[in-house]
Formats: C-alpha cells, structure tokens, sequence
C-alpha cells in the first residue's frame, strides 16, 4: 500500500490498484456517484467498499464539497460560557441530525460577534453543509453589526435573539415560560414576587422581563440582576446572601422566580439557612429543568424551555434552507413546559 501503511493515508488511487478498477470507479462509489454517468455492478462495489472500509479511508470532505456533493456534516456555533441548559440542547440537535444522516462538529467562541462569524467562516471552509449558531445574545455588539457580519449567509439558522434580518430563527419562547411561572405564583397566592436575572440589556434578559411584567404589571421594582461570578455562569453564595439580607429586611417577599435551577437550588440552601420555610413561607421557581431539580428537598419547580423541539425545527429549518428554492419561515418560536413540583 502506497506510504508508510498507517491508517487513514490510503488515497483512492491505492484502493483502485488493489481492486484493479479506475480511480474514477472508486470515486463514483465513494463518492455516493453510483447512479450517475459512471455506472458499476454491485459486485464490483462492495468489493471496493470492502477495502476502503479495511484500511479505514474517509473521503475527503471539502474535495467533496467542491464537486458539489454534501457533506452531511453540520456545525454547532455556542459561546464556551454559555449556561448548562445550551449545552444540554448540542445533544438534542445531534440526536435530530443523526435521524437525518447528519453528524456534527461543534465551535467555540465567547462574548464577541467577530470571533463567532470567524468560527461559522471556519467551519464553512472545511466542508460543513450548514451552521446552527446557539449564542449570539451579546450585549455589547450591535446587532446591526452582526447583520452586516452575517449579510448573504443563506446557510445558517439562529437560536434565540437578538434577531438578525434575513436569518431563520428558532426561538424559544421564555417570555411566556415566565410569564407562566409568575401566573403560578400569583394563582397560589403570591403579592410580592421578585424576577432574579443576570443583567437588563440580553435579549432573553429583555424577553424574561417581559413575561413577568405581563403579570405583575406593579412589581416592576422587584425585578433585580444578579450578575455572574467573573464572568462564569455562576453565582457565589455571598452574592445570594447579600440580596437575602437586604431584600427580605425590608420587603415581605414571598415570590422568587429564578435565573435558572442552579440559582433556584443556591435560593433554597440559603432560605432555609435563616429558616425561611420553602414553598410554606417563599415559593421559589428555577428555569432549565436540570436532572438534580427532582432530587433537591423540596424538588423544585421549574420552567422546561423544551430542548428537543427547538432542536427539531432548527435541524429541519437548517436542511431546507440548504435546498435551493426552498420557502421557509423565518421565525419559529417553541413554547416551553412549566414543570410543578414541591418548590411552590
């Protein structure tokens, strides 16, 4: 076999001396060309597919997308600091692709609209068909920016917001999943119920405020932000005892929705700390509906923003665009599940 016999640099030039035929009959079968101009007997095929499988050759993805073939490869663009519930959704969109032949490749960025256009023109170099990009809710880039970044890309779909024109997106609908939770709230009895997010400016930030503000259209003053811990999506336990310790002086609260479950559980270890009873005396809602919330005493109820439909019409979103002519619709948005259990 052609160079040292290591696997992985055996050339279709090598597998067409072995099985005696032309390389152009080993790239028709390879290259799924069967049906094409070249026509081959299934003999000769699977005698073919027989020693590419033996020395473990891989066609070539880009040379395949430069002869107009797909790949059946997607990226997966996400911010590496991006919250547990994001990275939980990469697994349902590999499940989704995989029924439709697809694999995936995943790509980092963080914080910056610039890195995450220089991951998508990455990605699109080296053979990718399509891109889904999870986080692109940065503040602090303009999203007029990131609609000139983006200008012309027909082949990428957006989950969430903000959004940019001329893109598909798929958002998932958090506004109403508040607006949910702060309804269950107030049905059981609660007046003085406080929104916990981690700034006012992201787009999901904005969409949370909302839905509660739905509400509870008078408790605009309780809707307080809890940034993260240098720049982690995370909180300190003194962060969560300082708004203890000066909300709950000087206010009856007996309401908290969340940020997200993690925030939800570190709520209820505190609480309970100073002996607040939950959900007797608070009832506390956390968002994500991450596998511990079952496990925690009390369990905690909690806003399911429905990963797998999102990433079933993100997937189905993505592969019609990726054929011309294709009418699609540019937003869809996917409604989340409130999960009730012993928090409220």
């Amino acid at each position: 076999m052609t160079g040292n016999g290591k696997k992985g640099e055996i050339r279709m030039l090598d597998i067409a001396i072995e099985a005696g035929v032309s390389r152009a009959l080993v790239s028709a079968v390879l290259g799924g060309a069967c049906k094409g101009k070249i026509r081959v007997g299934e003999k000769t095929a699977s005698k073919i597919r027989a020693i590419a499988e033996k020395y473990h050759f891989q066609p070539n993805a880009i040379a395949q997308r430069l002869n107009g073939k797909a790949s059946k490869v997607i990226g997966v663009l996400i911010d590496s600091m991006a919250p547990p519930v994001r990275f939980n959704l990469i697994s349902c969109i590999e499940r989704c692709a995989m029924k439709c032949g697809y694999l995936i490749q995943i790509c980092e960025a963080h914080d910056n609209m610039e890195n995450l256009y220089e991951s998508y023109r990455f990605m699109k170099s080296h053979g990718m068909d399509g891109v889904i990009c999870i986080s692109h809710d940065y503040p602090d880039s303009p999203c007029a920016n990131a609609s000139e970044l983006f200008n012309g890309c027909s082949d990428i779909v957006f989950i969430s917001g903000p959004k940019l024109k001329g893109h598909p997106h798929v958002f998932p609908d958090i506004g109403t999943g508040i607006a949910n939770a702060a309804a269950l709230l107030k049905a059981n009895g609660r007046r003085c119920v406080f929104l916990l997010v981690t700034d006012y400016s992201a787009y999901t930030m904005k969409r949370r405020i909302a839905g509660f503000l739905s509400v509870f259209p008078e408790n605009g003053k309780n809707i307080v932000a809890i940034p993260f811990t240098d720049g982690a999506e995370a909180w300190n336990r003194g962060q969560i005892e300082k708004f203890i310790a000066e909300r709950f002086s000087q206010e009856p609260i007996d309401g908290l929705i969340a940020t997200n479950d993690l925030m939800a559980l570190m709520l209820i270890s505190s609480l309970q700390k100073h002996n607040i009873r939950i959900p007797e005396d608070v009832g506390i809602i956390g968002c994500d509906n991450e596998p511990f919330t079952v496990w925690t005493n009390p369990s905690i109820t909690t806003i399911d923003q429905n990963n797998e439909s999102i990433a079933e019409n993100t997937v189905d979103l993505l592969l019609k665009s990726l054929v011309p002519d294709t009418e699609i619709p540019e937003d869809i948005f996917v409604k989340p599940k409130l999960i009730e259990r012993n928090s409220t």
